[in-house]
């Protein structure tokens, strides 16, 4: 940024320098000029009088008569090229429209930071063809970074929406106050697994069995879950489907993978069940959190068995203003509001 800045004002003081330089050139040609005519000028007067002394008219008066005139001319460009130098410094050159400050694209939105500037202007030069707000959101987030690098602490709420993923993490002894059955041995915060259980009856009622297939998982338990898939495939392929210990929603205790009880969590994609999960699930505040064709925001293959609870308002909202990920909902009306109006906020 500073070398860009640099290379700019090298410009400008390059084109200052040589319009100084052009002017220069042109008022010393302008004196020498009128040099050249006081020396025709001198010589002619002084055969004027030679003339006068015989008593006739010399021809050194039309010449005197043209020379006040070129004079004049001169003065007054003289002065127009003063004028010019004093109002290129001031910024206000008549001959050239003075060029406005580029507006900054990012900075009208309200979820803008002003300390992530550099980081949008970055991240735009890779992206030209995204978006300003999208810039301004993805930045937010973390995605002008590598997963897993520049992570920071994830904000912890009991009942929802809270943010974890692959730039936001979570301590090491996280667990959530109440922990309560939602059968199969497994546990889910309460909030969110009273509300499974109330989409596990609606299932049921349009034909559909919901099966918990895991839920709360502790820190130690993702560590071994992960370890014990990097023994078979490499870190990049595990990265895909399985969090690093810390960067787990399960450890929320928000999120719950679920099945037909007769399929695999693969099987499940493509089913009737899974298609009315994806439909229905909103309405008991839970979204599937790794949609279809957003792998590039939220780091993992698409899992319609996957979903999380972040509150029935949070979900409705979140269908009505047609946004697919936590992650660009959180940095828009989590993080930050519609309602500001501090430019620069970084909330």
């Amino acid at each position: 940024m500073k070398m860009k800045m640099d290379q700019e004002w090298e410009w400008e003081y390059s084109r200052k320098k040589i319009k100084k330089q052009r002017r220069q050139k042109r008022m010393q040609l302008i004196r020498r000029m009128l040099f050249f005519f006081c020396v025709l000028i001198g010589g002619f007067a002084a055969l004027d009088f030679a003339w006068g002394a015989l008593g006739q008219e010399g021809p050194a008066n039309d010449l005197l008569k043209q020379k006040y005139e070129l004079n004049e001319v001169y003065a007054a460009e003289a002065l127009t090229g003063d004028a010019l130098e004093e109002g290129e410094e001031a910024g206000s050159n008549p001959e050239e429209t003075a060029e406005p400050e580029d507006e900054n694209p990012f900075e009208s939105f309200y979820y803008y930071e002003k300390d992530k500037q550099y980081r949008y202007e970055a991240f735009q030069q890779e992206n030209p063809d995204l978006p300003a707000g999208d810039v301004v959101w993805m930045v937010n987030v973390g995605l002008d970074h590598k997963f897993y690098t520049m992570a920071q602490a994830a904000e912890v709420v009991e009942a929802g929406p809270m943010l974890v993923n692959k730039y936001r993490y979570l301590p090491k002894d996280y667990a959530p106050k109440q922990l309560v059955s939602v059968g199969k041995g497994k546990r889910m915060e309460k909030t969110a697994a009273e509300a499974f259980k109330e989409l596990k009856k609606a299932a049921k009622t349009a034909g559909f069995y919901l099966q918990p297939v895991s839920a709360f998982r502790t820190y130690q338990y993702q560590e071994n879950l992960h370890n014990n898939y990097m023994k078979r495939q490499s870190e990049e392929e595990v990265d895909t489907f399985s969090s690093r210990e810390g960067f787990s929603e399960h450890q929320t205790g928000l999120t719950v993978d679920i099945n037909t009880g007769q399929s695999t969590l693969r099987a499940f994609a493509g089913t009737q069940a899974a298609e009315w999960v994806e439909k229905h699930c909103g309405e008991f505040g839970f979204i599937v959190r790794y949609p279809e064709g957003e792998e590039e925001i939220t780091g993992y293959e698409y899992e319609p068995w996957h979903i999380t609870y972040v509150g029935v308002e949070t979900a409705a909202d979140m269908k009505a203003r047609g946004i697919n990920t936590l992650e660009e909902y959180y940095v828009k009306y989590i993080e930050h509001s519609p309602d500001e109006t501090d430019i620069g906020y970084a909330g």
